[in-house]
């Protein structure tokens, strides 16, 4: 591997009832800000089925057949909104190079480090925080070609030695997410032994991609594309083990997408950017359709994250890419148009956008892994 530096840088009568339906439909608050991750560790999860032969589907009796009649989780407080600054600043400081032009997908670890992983061969590798990198292992039904490949990845929280590392796989017909445990010694890119969770869900159409993150409130998120049945086009929301979380009917959390690219999260408000054609930014609303707070049909996003009340949104199309700036007051955008930068040809092709603490993100692209530092 090598490294190069780059350039620097939300009173049950009918007023408590329309205030809270108001809320939802703004999309104010997005369920339990209460973490699970003691639930994660305890050993007491079931264990998934093992990882199936591509092409065979099972039916998860779970999934009602409406599942707009389903009730969402309730909503939380959210802090009072505090409007993040107009402007901000963004320069590169560092590129790892990680050896492949096909990264899918990026999960960041909290502490510098990420994971990484190759869409066409499932191979998954951990980047710490000085660039060194250990592969972990790929997955065999990625490996063995026949249509399946890797769209997304997702580290349990606080990953240690034996936790869980999740990837959402895609093969002709069906979209599944798979989960091993993390191996902190690595190896030779030894063959993954993956479970299945349940549900399995309609592949993204076309050439889609699919997103896979962990919530403030423990839980799993997989946002899926356009496809055929309920839980296409979706947020869905599920326990780390794959059961469906208490008070929910149904997996679908929030439907109305196109080609899922980023979920974050700024305290509980969640918000989702879709891509296929173009950019749209929503707030997400559970049970419902998002709300869209800024569209775009110049460039397609490639990710999302979030950073102290800023959204940061990786674009590219046409020969060109730049990183747009969304300062946050609550729900609401506190500019019409997000703030353009790095739009002089240093993001190259971006291929997702994870932020890794405090004023730092990082963002795959077809060069090599960039360190981004944002203000």
């Amino acid at each position: 591997m090598g490294r190069g530096e780059r350039r620097r840088r939300c009173a049950i009568p009918g007023a408590l009832a329309a205030a809270l339906a108001a809320a939802l439909l703004a999309g104010c608050s997005v369920g339990p800000a209460e973490r699970h991750a003691a639930s994660l560790r305890s050993g007491t999860e079931s264990e998934g089925p093992g990882e199936e032969s591509p092409g065979e589907e099972t039916d998860d009796p779970r999934v009602p057949e409406d599942p707009a009649e389903s009730s969402p989780p309730p909503p939380s407080s959210a802090p009072p909104p505090t409007a993040a600054p107009e402007e901000g600043t963004a320069e590169v400081t560092d590129t790892v190079d990680i050896g492949s032009e096909a990264e899918c997908c990026l999960a960041a670890l909290g502490d510098g480090a990420f994971l990484t992983g190759v869409r066409d061969t499932g191979a998954i590798s951990l980047v710490d925080a000085e660039g060194g990198i250990t592969e972990l292992g790929f997955l065999p039904s990625v490996a063995a070609g026949d249509g399946w490949q890797m769209l997304g990845l997702a580290a349990q929280p606080g990953l240690a030695d034996g936790d869980w590392i999740y990837a959402y796989v895609r093969g002709p017909s069906t979209g599944r997410i798979l989960r091993f445990p993390y191996d902190a010694s690595g190896g030779e890119s030894p063959q993954l032994s993956p479970s299945q969770l349940a549900p399995v869900f309609p592949a993204p159409a076309g050439d889609g991609v699919g997103v896979l993150a962990f919530g403030p409130d423990g839980m799993l998120y997989v946002g899926t594309g356009e496809g055929e049945g309920e839980l296409a086009g979706a947020v869905l929301r599920m326990e780390p083990d794959g059961d469906m979380p208490e008070g929910q009917d149904s997996y679908v959390y929030s439907s109305g997408y196109t080609d899922p690219r980023g979920l974050a999260w700024d305290g509980d408000r969640m918000w989702a950017v879709d891509g296929g054609e173009g950019t749209r930014l929503y707030s997400v609303v559970p049970g419902a359709e998002p709300a869209l707070r800024w569209e775009s049909e110049e460039e397609t996003a490639a990710g999302l994250a979030e950073d102290r009340g800023v959204l940061w949104v990786p674009v590219g199309g046409d020969g060109t890419a730049a990183l747009l700036r969304f300062p946050l007051e609550g729900v609401e955008l506190v500019r019409e148009e997000p703030q353009r930068l790095l739009d002089g040809g240093e993001l190259g092709a971006p291929q997702g956008a994870a932020a890794v603490g405090a004023g730092e993100l990082w963002v795959p692209t077809d060069d090599g892994v960039l360190r981004v530092e944002v203000e």
